[in-house]
């Protein structure tokens, strides 16, 4: 029983349907980039996860913000950049309020203070402060044991603003994704259903509207991955 000229044909659809998706997939892709541009989505989602981050607080975003741009002028260029780019900014000014607890006391604040301190010793963070805080010469009398408690302290604040920063991004991350899939599905299953119905799908498929809410919803969710459905039976025809 000859098999092959079945599975041909069944590849064949599916080959079809899969390039159909994958044209939805970019043309979504190709929209969402236009409309980010056009509004500045970018700029405008990451300002607003800062301010979430910060807990609305004036005086930390004012030495956030001076320490990220030198100002205000450019708060725009610091926003309207990829996660990972604006995290390296971050990283430098969180670093900067470290090493100068004083000049920057409510940043460091923020990024050093824990919901729970340990109990029977001080701080860490107000034991690198006020070692921070002291003049050279008062440093130079003070015993190595009290040097080195200092030294420590700011080695456990550095790793604890490390894991605080690394929240941050992944959250920040995680959401700007998840918005740009939710908007990637509404948007494909609108052209697929406009699509369909351009056709005459309707018309002429029993159950008609309501296959065709179903194949829109399918067709919006699958069509980001299309790309890689194509690639991979493009590839399987090559080999055969």
């Amino acid at each position: 029983m000859d098999i092959q000229s079945p599975l041909n044909d069944i590849g064949s659809k599916i080959l079809n349907y899969a390039v159909f998706l994958a044209s939805v997939g970019t043309i979504v892709m190709a929209l969402q980039e236009v409309v980010k541009n056009i509004t500045h989505w970018r700029r405008s989602f990451n300002r607003k996860q800062l301010e979430k981050w910060l807990n609305g607080d004036l005086n930390v975003r004012s030495e956030f913000m001076t320490l990220t741009t030198g100002g205000y002028e450019s708060e725009d260029a610091l926003f309207d950049q990829p996660v990972e780019k604006m995290m390296g900014q971050i990283q430098a000014a969180a670093n900067m309020s470290l090493d100068f607890p004083v000049e920057y006391p409510n940043l460091y604040s923020f990024l050093a203070k824990v919901p729970t301190e340990p109990t029977g010793k001080t701080p860490d963070h107000d034991l690198w402060k006020s070692f921070a805080a002291k003049k050279s010469s008062e440093t130079a009398s003070l015993t190595r044991d009290e040097s080195s408690d200092a030294a420590k302290a700011r080695a456990r604040l550095g790793n604890l603003v490390v894991r605080k920063l690394d929240a941050f991004q992944n959250e920040t991350q995680y959401a700007w994704a998840n918005a740009n899939q939710r908007i990637s599905v509404l948007v494909g299953s609108a052209l697929v259903w406009i699509i369909l119905y351009l056709s005459g799908f309707t018309k002429e498929v029993a159950y008609g509207w309501g296959l065709i809410w179903f194949l829109a919803i399918i067709g919006g969710i699958t069509a980001p991955f299309a790309k890689d459905v194509v690639s991979g039976l493009s590839e399987f025809g090559k080999r055969k």
